[in-house]
């Protein structure tokens, strides 16, 4: 897992908003084994980071640090999820805190399936 993890971040842009998401992922799961590491993300896409579970991402000065970084990726993201009607936004709180976990939860989403579908072969 840590060598996926590493070829994730090689081979995406830095600065971008997959490129934070991996390197906070990475940071969270350093020193795990690669069963751990897989559980770890997993606990992270179930309970989100409300729970708290991404330390990088609990106090408002994070999350909207997080979200000035990538604001222009996550409106991108919000709007494409709109569009495919995966969101509705009469029930999405528009605010830096909310915006910075939901992206940061979608990619952590798409990082999973990754890890889990090599963890298969």
């Amino acid at each position: 897992m840590k060598n996926l993890l590493n070829s994730m971040l090689e081979n995406t842009m830095e600065g971008t908003l997959k490129h934070e998401v991996v390197e906070i992922i990475m940071d969270q799961v350093e020193g795990l084994e690669n069963e751990e590491i897989l559980s770890t993300v997993e606990e992270i896409v179930t309970h989100g980071c409300q729970s708290g579970i991404v330390s990088a991402l609990i106090t408002y000065s994070d999350t909207e640090k997080f979200f000035d970084n990538h604001s222009n990726e996550i409106f991108e993201l919000v709007e494409d999820m709109k569009q495919e009607g995966l969101i509705d936004m009469n029930n999405f709180e528009l605010s830096k805190n909310n915006l910075a976990w939901f992206a940061f939860e979608v990619i952590a989403q798409e990082i999973y399936r990754e890890m889990k579908y090599a963890a298969e072969f």
